[in-house]
């Protein structure tokens, strides 16, 4: 059980203080959808601040209601009673955003209507940071050890996968949703091209396409 305390508070954006090693950045059309949700759906996510103010998650919804709305708008905030050490908000912001917010169900949002799927956020520019997102995880973990998801919990949900040539310890990493694997760089340029190919001619989502190619082998690549 944790010894960190949070607190309810209404603060205004003025008195927040961003962290400048903040990895995260927002493009201008998710910004723009930022603050329709906002408008729409008003305040539903607490902005998580230090006893000084200091933003540990909340950094795009900062910058994007402050632009609008200026240093007088007050927002609901978790307020911890003790400040984070700088490993602690590293950790927060990762925990916040990747590894623990679960997966889309692919075979339920195939159900959804798409041109609103597009509309609220799964679009080219999606894709486009998915596809970023391979070379970028490729060069930030390399060749560390990792969980062989296909032969392992993948087998045990029933899907098989003929994917053994990129099983080699000195290949890098891949990651996409909660699907891991080993290629090399050439693959990895050959994958990123079949997936945008898939999604921009079928529609298909990356991670389907990505199911597929762990179903069926390298031959899907040719």
């Amino acid at each position: 059980m944790t010894d960190i305390v949070w607190s309810n508070i209404t603060v205004t954006l003025g008195q927040l203080q961003p962290w400048e090693r903040n990895p995260k950045s927002i493009s201008k059309s998710h910004a723009k959808r930022l603050l329709a949700s906002w408008d729409k759906f008003g305040q539903f996510q607490t902005v998580a601040i230090g006893p000084g103010f200091e933003v540990y998650d909340g950094h795009q919804r900062l910058s994007v209601l402050l632009a609008a709305y200026g240093p007088g708008y007050q927002i609901d905030a978790r307020q911890s009673e003790v400040a984070l050490t700088d490993a602690e908000r590293q950790e927060l912001v990762i925990a916040a955003h990747v590894g623990t917010t679960g997966q889309f169900n692919w075979d339920e949002l195939a159900n959804w209507d798409a041109a609103e799927l597009q509309e609220w956020g799964l679009d080219g520019e999606q894709l486009q940071d998915w596809k970023t997102s391979i070379g970028a995880v490729i060069n930030l973990l390399g060749s560390s050890e990792i969980l062989d998801y296909t032969s392992t919990e993948r087998e045990n949900q029933g899907v098989s996968s003929t994917w053994d040539s990129v099983k080699n310890s000195d290949n890098q990493k891949v990651i996409i949703g909660n699907i891991e694997t080993r290629i090399d760089g050439q693959l990895s340029e050959r994958l990123s091209g079949y997936l945008k190919s898939k999604y921009e001619n079928d529609g298909t989502p990356i991670n389907i396409a990505f199911e597929e190619v762990l179903i069926t082998g390298l031959e899907a690549l040719e």
